[in-house]
């Protein structure tokens, strides 16, 4: 839901002479809506990593003003990206422990 549009909605009950305690009610609505509406529920994985990975992850997240998990997020879709660009899908390896 658009931030905007909820504030319109406000606006426009209050121009039509609600009082004062009815607008903390409508307010208090509103913002639940927006809390609500923007809440999104992504699946979650929980991994291991070395301390020097996670101090390096820490490091660039907050250069780049963002969580872990977004930094991580972004990383992953530059890698999704180079793979639809270069028109195939990688080949599986061992993973890391495996080596």
């Amino acid at each position: 839901m658009d931030l905007r549009l909820v504030f319109r909605h406000f606006s426009t009950l209050y121009q039509f002479g609600i009082d004062g305690n009815d607008t903390i009610l409508v307010f208090d609505i509103c913002t639940k809506l927006v809390a609500g509406a923007m809440t999104i529920r992504y699946p979650q994985i929980h991994i291991r990593l070395e301390q020097s990975v996670k101090d390096f992850l820490q490091r660039r997240a907050r250069q780049q003003e963002r969580t872990m998990g977004a930094h991580i997020t972004f990383l992953l879709r530059q890698e999704m990206e180079k793979e639809k660009a270069s028109g195939h899908v990688a080949k599986q390896s061992p993973d890391a422990s495996q080596q």
